[in-house]
């Protein structure tokens, strides 16, 4: 209702000739002052924002029209001693006075006289039309112009987070022939630095102070110590506090409580404890936001237990906790023991007479939606509104979260209709959570409509929405989808493909069995820098090593090393393998020693599967360096390693070294197994030895071992190569009675060596036994045919 008058009478204190025309005389000027004052103090008792705001503009502003007035030929009534002057100087930094203690925003219609709706801006836009040359008139500013209506504006300047429009102020100030600024109007300017992070500029102000003629007071090194604070750095703020305890400012609370909550940002719990002990030596009691500090500094180290023993010493020092110390240790708890440790928490909390705010319902929310438990996120929600606490647009979307992690589509979707009836508008995350839902169930249609609506409201899209998409068509097996929608993702403004939405794509591709898709997509990163994630890529390579495609997972290998991605000792034993089964020795002894060389973890699998590979290829002296190796390296040997050596020594046809290797296993305390026995006794058949074989072969049950069919037909081909006929129908009878059906080779292996040895009839009966089984038939039961009384 005020805004309307008062705007003319700002309008025509807006510029000199307006000034004189319509207020005359520095008599009736005061006049007009004391009025404006009279009205100002009523409407400031009835409390009036609309009136008192636009008052106290026209109060600031009035001196230094008058002035430009009196350039301008005015009457120069401003420097008369005692005169009308020095009462508008007083009325003026009476109202600046006001103005700098409610730091408030004018009305709209500043807007259009002022260029801007804060107060600070719009007294310097409104002062810079009544005097266009004001800066050029005695140094900058007005030898009249009260330093508290400066100050005023220095203040709100502060107050609207604009630094830079404080500091042109104070400069003004202190290059006019005004009096010099006061420590106020630089702490002000100080404090605007460390809030806007720009610790080297609020320094640089506190040390100007003895320039200007000025001494740092408490509130000085103060605004300083929380600039420290606000970046983490605290050796800075402890040598800010040791700098003003030298120039003799005496540190207060707030001081103290500066230091410890740089202390707590850096994460250094020990010294925030000690600076807590130092300031109780001093006689400087600490308050709550003291003792939150270091509990926070120990919630950020991830201690509990150390946090709630100072949660409970300050009990003892008579100190309240306040919401913020539970709500520190309800955060820490959630991570270490879930929704059921903060639970604990606000018990105890309910039991210290403390109400739980918005903070701490939103920790209790989400850790339910991170546990998917719906029914317990519903009852703290319905307990917080019972509280009388409005449920913000954060605590809605964490209930969106728990029903989207569910796959609770329809209920999400229910709540979120609930949250728009509040009146509460929703934000990006509340759109993806709700596309996290649609994807769970793999819903593309209703993740594309939703995709739609939240471009209608204006809302841009992240990462995050469009990865909920791509996880919605891959869910729904729509790979075309998929790749549609990671490229509209790389297409996008401002945003980049991270691993997530990478490795849908190309887990996607392998789950429809597109593997050269997969490959295709993989072989773009090189040009685009992206790499799936680590557990894509493990995937991948599995999948690689399958089909023994050792370039695909050597350029996967790469990409990941490139990306600053953790390559797992599996990946390496995984391509290890691929190169050995390939049968490509060298190159698998070349990745095995990459990772000896670049300390990546070369582990017992990573050696065998090299040794084995030497087996194969019968370089029994080569598996020999290698298993040396790993010893020298410190690695233990298990009964992987010690039957590739045993499997080396049977491919050599070096049946001794083979039982030396048996051996020495034994006697590591490593329980043989059957490839253990079965390669000694392959060894033995090599070297032309059937008694050895026959030997080994019954030793088996000695260390609890029952021979199978591959040690019975093993020993068999022992005593084939032999010639000793006897003993391989012996063989074959102690494998019937072991219950294992004889196999095609073994019937005809006997056969052979019967018809050499001369016996064509029973080698005739065995034979005609190998035929009935065939090389694909399955091994029936044991067999209760008689065998020939001559070949026994």
């Amino acid at each position: 209702m005020y805004s309307s008058s008062y705007e003319n009478i700002v309008r025509c204190v807006a510029g000199p000739s307006r000034l004189r025309t319509g207020l005359g005389s520095g008599l009736g000027i005061v006049k007009v002052v004391l009025v404006v004052l009279a009205v100002f103090v009523f409407f400031d008792l009835l409390g009036s924002s609309a009136a008192t705001e636009e008052l106290i503009v026209l109060a600031v502003l009035l001196p230094s029209s008058c002035f430009v007035g009196a350039q301008a030929g005015s009457p120069g009534y401003m420097g008369r001693s005692g005169g009308s002057g020095e009462r508008l100087e007083a009325a003026a930094t009476a109202v600046a006075l006001v103005l700098r203690r409610r730091g408030r925003a004018l009305p709209g219609w500043t807007r259009r006289v002022g260029g801007t709706p804060t107060t600070a801006t719009s007294i310097a836009v409104s002062a810079r039309r009544s005097a266009p040359r004001l800066g050029e008139h005695a140094g900058g500013l007005p030898a009249t112009l009260p330093v508290a209506a400066v100050g005023a504006a220095i203040n709100a300047y502060a107050r609207a987070g604009d630094p830079l429009g404080a500091e042109r102020w104070l400069e003004l100030l202190a290059g006019s022939s005004m009096p010099r600024p006061n420590t106020i109007c630089a702490n002000m300017v100080i404090r605007a630095w460390a809030k806007a992070g720009q610790l080297a500029r609020s320094e640089a102000w506190l040390e100007r102070m003895a320039d200007l003629g000025l001494e740092g007071d408490t509130q000085s090194f103060n605004a300083v110590i929380d600039g420290c604070a606000r970046v983490g750095d605290a050796a800075r703020a402890e040598e800010w506090l040791h700098r003003m305890r030298r120039d003799g400012v005496s540190p207060n609370v707030v001081s103290y409580s500066s230091v410890l909550n740089a202390c707590a940002r850096s994460g250094e719990v020990a010294k925030a404890e000690r600076w807590l002990g130092a300031m109780r030596a001093l006689g400087v009691e600490p308050n709550a936001i003291c003792y939150n500090a270091v509990i926070h500094a120990c919630a950020w180290s991830g201690d509990l237990e150390r946090a709630t023993s100072w949660l409970d010493q300050m009990g003892h020092s008579g100190v309240k906790p306040t919401v913020t110390s539970f709500s520190t240790l309800m955060d820490i708890a959630v991570k270490v023991g879930g929704v059921e440790a903060a639970e604990l928490w606000l018990r105890r909390m309910d039991r210290a007479g403390v109400e739980p705010d918005t903070v701490v319902f939103n920790i209790l929310l989400g850790a339910c939606a991170r546990s998917g438990d719906s029914m317990r996120a519903l009852r703290w929600f319905q307990r917080m509104r019972s509280s009388g606490i409005e449920p913000s647009a954060t605590c809605y979307n964490s209930l969106l979260g728990v029903y989207a992690r569910a796959g609770e589509t329809e209920t999400a979707m229910r709540w979120w209709r609930a949250m728009v009836d509040t009146g509460i508008v929703s934000d990006r995350a509340s759109f993806n959570m709700l596309l996290k839902a649609f994807a769970h169930s793999g819903d593309v249609a209703s993740s594309e409509k939703m995709f739609s609506e939240m471009l209608g409201l204006g809302l841009d899209p992240d990462v995050t929405t469009y990865t909920a998409v791509i996880v919605a068509c891959s869910r729904a097996g729509d790979l075309p989808g998929v790749e549609r929608w990671f490229g509209r993702l790389l297409a996008a403004e401002g945003l980049e493909a991270d691993a997530c939405s990478f490795s849908c794509v190309i887990e996607t591709c392998i789950r429809e069995g597109e593997i050269a898709r997969a490959e295709s997509w993989l072989a773009k990163d090189e040009t685009s820098g992206l790499c799936p994630s680590p557990s894509c890529c493990g995937s991948l390579m599995h999948i690689w090593a399958k089909l023994g495609n050792v370039l695909m997972m050597e350029r996967l290998l790469a990409t990941m090393t490139r990306s600053g991605l953790d390559v797992s000792v599996t990946a390496y034993n995984a391509l290890i393998g691929a190169c050995a089964k390939q049968s490509d020795l060298p190159r698998a002894e070349h990745w095995l020693n990459h990772m000896i060389t670049n300390s990546l973890g070369a582990d017992v699998v990573s050696y065998s599967t090299v040794i084995n590979a030497c087996a194969k290829q019968n370089d029994l002296l080569r598996a020999e360096v290698w298993f040396q190796s790993m010893r020298e390296q410190g690695i233990t040997a298990n009964a992987i390693t010690f039957n590739s050596m045993i499997h080396a020594c049977a491919r050599a046809g070096n049946a001794r070294e083979a039982e030396q290797w048996l051996e020495r296993m034994r006697a590591e305390g490593i329980p043989a197994t059957n490839p253990s026995f079965n390669s000694v006794i392959n060894a033995c058949a090599k070297a032309g030895d059937a008694e050895r074989a026959e030997h080994w072969l019954q030793a088996m049950p000695q260390f609890g071992l029952a021979p199978d069919v591959v040690s019975f037909s093993t020993a068999i081909h022992a005593c084939a190569r032999a010639q000793d006929a006897r003993r391989s129908v012996a063989v074959l009878a102690a494998m019937e009675a072991a219950g294992l059906p004889p196999t095609a080779f073994c019937y005809s292996t006997v056969a052979k060596v019967l018809s050499r040895c001369g016996d064509a009839a029973a080698s005739r009966w065995y034979a005609r036994r190998a035929m009935e089984l065939g090389p694909s038939a399955s091994p029936s039961g044991s067999s209760t045919t008689t065998s020939p009384t001559s070949c026994l």
